[in-house]
């Protein structure tokens, strides 16, 4: 079962100031927890590492937690809500490939 642990990349990053290095790492760490089933954690992490991303306006990094967390969505059983996530990711990859 997933148990909270510190990130240490995100410890470092935010020791540097490193916005995107901490929103990576978070990324990461959603991912391993969703992986575990903890989906709460999961949630909580990409919602951290999304706000970062839109914050330094990384548009892959938006679109990868997007798809991602359509992943944790289905993983849950929630094929209407993954369909959201996935259409707000597609959207976020045309964007950056104009």
């Amino acid at each position: 079962m997933y148990e909270a642990a510190p990130c240490v990349a995100c410890t470092a990053f935010r020791k540097l100031g490193d916005a995107r290095g901490i929103a990576w790492g978070l990324l990461g760490l959603g991912d391993v927890a969703r992986e575990q089933g903890a989906f709460a954690q999961a949630a909580a992490c990409y919602d951290e590492s999304l706000a970062l991303f839109r914050d330094k306006g990384d548009r892959s990094g938006v679109a990868m937690v997007q798809s991602n967390v359509g992943n944790m969505a289905l993983d849950q059983g929630n094929s209407e809500l993954a369909a959201k996530w996935y259409a707000a990711c597609r959207h976020y990859s045309e964007v950056q490939n104009d």
